[in-house]
Parts: C-alpha cells; structure tokens; sequence
C-alpha cells in the first residue's frame, strides 16, 4: 500500500524543468535465509514484472 501511494505522489507531481513522471516499483519482503543478493533480486524481477505489465505501477514478488 505504501509503495502505490508513493507511486501515486509522483505521478500526479508537476517537477520543475520535467513536469510530470511515472514510476515502476518492485515490492517484496526480506524472508528468514535470504542474503542481501536473494532479496535485491527478488525485488529487481518485481520491477522488470511491473514494466511488462504497462509501466507505471507497483508488482509484488514474496
């Protein structure tokens, strides 16, 4: 929820010298035995999961 509604202020934010942006986030969660390598990479294919999917908004990997 934290992630969408972050997305959401950029989206409808007028920067200056840009105007407006999007984003794309990866969201997942740190599980017992994971290392800093298994959690980054598990969030990174969210990321790539939420521009396939259109851009612009936020996909889960757990």
């Amino acid at each position: 929820m934290l992630a969408e509604r972050i997305r959401k202020v950029v989206e409808d934010y007028k920067f200056d010298n840009i105007g407006k942006i999007t984003m794309s986030l990866g969201v997942t969660e740190f599980k017992k035995g994971d290392t800093g390598d298994t959690f980054i990479k598990r969030a990174d294919n969210a990321v790539y999961k939420a521009k396939l999917e259109g851009r612009n908004r936020v996909a889960v990997n757990i």
